[in-house]
C-alpha cells in the first residue's frame, strides 16, 4: 500500500466535465489542447470532429455505444499511455445510442430494466474515463430541468442526460465542471465563454 502513497502536489490529472449547447465550442475546446501539444485523442460520437479536422488529435468515430465500451476498456488497459487527454464527445449522443441499441435486442420488452441498463452504461463510461491515468474531458448537451428549491419550483440548467437523478450528481464526479455558452452585446461579436463559477443557482459549475 505504501508504494501507493504520493504527495497532493504531484497530483495534477484534470478531469472536466464541459456542458452547453450545440455550437457554443466545446469541440474546439478539445481542439485546442491538441494544438497546445498535448497527445489528444477524440472518442466521437457526435460527429463533431469535422470542426477541429485541422488540429492533430486522433479520433475514434463511434457509431454504437458498444463501440464506446470497446475503447474505454482498451484505453483502461494500454491505451492510456499512448495519450495526454481522451475526451469523449459527447455523452448525450452516446447514451441515445445505447437507447438505440436496447431498443433493438429487447423489442417489446424494452422498459425500466432497459432504462437500468442505460444509467448503468453511462456510470461505467463516465467513471472509467475519468479514472483514466491522463487528462480527460466529458462533454455533454445542455438542457432544462424542472427542479423544486425551497419549497418552490425553478428550472435549472444541467448535462443533457437520461435519467432522474444523474443530471444533478453527475457533477460530483469531476474535479472541474463548466457550463459552455455564448454572449453578445448588441452589435457586438460573439463571445464563447467557459463558466466555472454560477452566478446563481440555475447552473451547475465547480472549480477545485
Amino acid at each position: 500500500m505504501k508504494h501507493l502513497i504520493k504527495k497532493a502536489s504531484d497530483v495534477t490529472k484534470i478531469n472536466l466535465l464541459v456542458y452547453g449547447n450545440p455550437g457554443t465550442g466545446k469541440t474546439h475546446l478539445v481542439g485546442s489542447a491538441a494544438d497546445s501539444g498535448l497527445r489528444t485523442l477524440i472518442l466521437d460520437s457526435d460527429k463533431g470532429t469535422m470542426t477541429i479536422r485541422n488540429t492533430s488529435a486522433d479520433v475514434i468515430q463511434l457509431t454504437s455505444f458498444s463501440q464506446l465500451v470497446e475503447a474505454v476498456r482498451w484505453l483502461t488497459e494500454e491505451g492510456h499511455k499512448e495519450y495526454d487527454l481522451v475526451a469523449l464527445d459527447n455523452l448525450t449522443e452516446s447514451q441515445k445510442q445505447h437507447v438505440d441499441e436496447l431498443k433493438i435486442q429487447h423489442g417489446k420488452k424494452f422498459g425500466l430494466h432497459s432504462w437500468g441498463r442505460v444509467m448503468e452504461g453511462s456510470r461505467f463510461a463516465i467513471k472509467a474515463l475519468r479514472d483514466l491515468p491522463c487528462h480527460s474531458i466529458m462533454i455533454t448537451h445542455a438542457k432544462e430541468v424542472l427542479d423544486e428549491l425551497n419549497g418552490r419550483n425553478m428550472v435549472k440548467v444541467r448535462p443533457a442526460l437520461h435519467g432522474s437523478s444523474l443530471p444533478h450528481e453527475v457533477g460530483g464526479f469531476f474535479d472541474l465542471v463548466g457550463y459552455s455558452h455564448t454572449y453578445s452585446k448588441t452589435g457586438e461579436n460573439i463571445e464563447y465563454r467557459l463558466g466555472f463559477a454560477a452566478a446563481n443557482d440555475r447552473h451547475i459549475c465547480k472549480d477545485r
